[in-house]
């Protein structure tokens, strides 16, 4: 996997890459839009390279709490804890 990343505006990140994938062979394009809209608060679009996947992530202290849309459709969740 390779990624290229670069905030393009104040509050906005965009982020391209390129991934193989072993099972099917082949070389998938993926991307991510990310826009914070308040301090611990972003929304993000990440394409991989097949599909979209929204995610909102709730930042805090010590963790990290995403709400996530796979393929637009199926609704998931990450909770991450950091020191």
């Amino acid at each position: 996997m390779l990624n290229v990343a670069d905030m393009i505006g104040e509050d906005v990140s965009l982020a391209v890459g390129t991934a193989y994938a072993l099972d099917s062979e082949e070389w998938l394009y993926t991307a991510n839009l990310a826009v914070r809209l308040k301090e611990g608060l972003s929304a993000s679009f990440m394409y991989d390279g097949a599909n979209v996947h929204p995610i909102m992530t709730l930042d805090g202290e010590g963790a990290s709490i995403q709400l996530i849309l796979f393929n637009g459709e199926e609704p998931g969740i990450a909770v991450s804890f950091f020191q």
